[in-house]
């Protein structure tokens, strides 16, 4: 059933376009971290796998409807994998992918259905994860009939918290939509604004940094 339903929004929703402040966001981060194997959870139709594995090893796009993946092989670096898996169950060893990214993913799932992926998402994550969510205050957030809004920002850091067993979660805003410019390279005063008030931006990004780089992948 499940399948089926991911297949039907795949016919009626086509993701193409690169949405410039998370393609700043992953660069900077990647920067930062330099992760080597990476991992694109529910990476649809492949907007954003170009961008992700740019300068690594192995990226893996991972996704549970075939018509999205049929779109993402299109992807031009040869250093793509993409796999048909559920998020809730990942055919992965323990401690595999050095960053992995969800983006656009947690508001299509219930309370339930998030804590399960991201349990899953810990299990084979070893250095950092990063994740994007709609603002459910933002007008576009209510587009999509398949979003379930129920989160807020107070919630979200709560829920990654608990789940990582970290404090390092960062969770602000995306950017402010007339200048489309990314957290990290705004002026201080935008920065501070975005990170203490992210209800100003359109979309969320949420950090957590796992801290596990150097681990087996043998469990």
């Amino acid at each position: 059933m499940k399948n089926k339903i991911w297949e039907k929004h795949a016919k009626f929703f086509v993701y193409e376009n690169l949405f410039e402040p998370f393609v700043n966001h992953i660069r900077l981060l990647k920067k930062k971290y330099r992760p080597k194997v990476c991992l694109d959870l529910a990476c649809g139709d492949g907007r954003f796998l170009d961008v992700i594995s740019e300068n690594t090893i192995l990226t893996l796009g991972v996704d549970i409807s075939r018509i999205r993946l049929q779109r993402a092989k299109k992807r031009k670096n040869t250093n793509i994998e993409l796999v048909l898996a559920d998020a809730s169950c990942l055919p992965f060893r323990n401690s595999s992918f050095d960053g992995v990214f969800i983006i656009e993913l947690l508001e299509h799932m219930s309370v339930r259905s998030r804590c399960i992926v991201l349990q899953e998402t810990k299990r084979v994550t070893r250095g950092f994860l990063f994740i994007t969510l709609p603002n459910p205050l933002a007008p576009h957030a209510h587009a999509d009939p398949t979003h379930i809004l129920n989160y807020s920002v107070k919630t979200l850091r709560k829920l990654m918290q608990n789940i990582f067993d970290t404090r390092k979660v960062i969770i602000a805003g995306s950017h402010l939509p007339f200048l489309k410019t990314p957290f990290w390279r705004c002026n201080m005063v935008i920065r501070s604004l975005l990170r203490y008030v992210p209800y100003a931006s359109t979309t969320f990004i949420c950090v957590v940094v796992v801290d596990r780089f150097g681990e087996s992948t043998s469990h």
